[in-house]
């Protein structure tokens, strides 16, 4: 689970590194499937007793909050590229 949530923001460092705004968005797109990753991971450690159900609703709205932010950093950035901007 810490390498997925860790690999959520990785990605988006590296993806900001890069010149062209299409590959930035790939890996905004590689990022958030890292955050469907830490959902399973989390379900995953409920059903097997490592997390009790108090603990699994607090990593749950802290991974929704983390999505919703990031899908609106896909929506800019997805915006930026209709309006023509090719570079990050």
């Amino acid at each position: 689970m810490r390498r997925a949530v860790v690999s959520v923001a990785a990605n988006i460092a590296e993806g900001s590194g890069k010149q062209y705004l299409k590959e930035f968005r790939q890996f905004l797109y590689t990022a958030r499937a890292s955050l469907s990753e830490v959902e399973y991971y989390i379900h995953l450690s409920h059903r097997l007793a490592y997390l009790d159900g108090e603990k699994v609703a607090k990593l749950e709205e802290a991974r929704k909050d983390a999505a919703k932010i990031l899908q609106g950093f896909i929506n800019a950035v997805e915006k930026q590229i209709k309006q023509g901007r090719i570079h990050n």
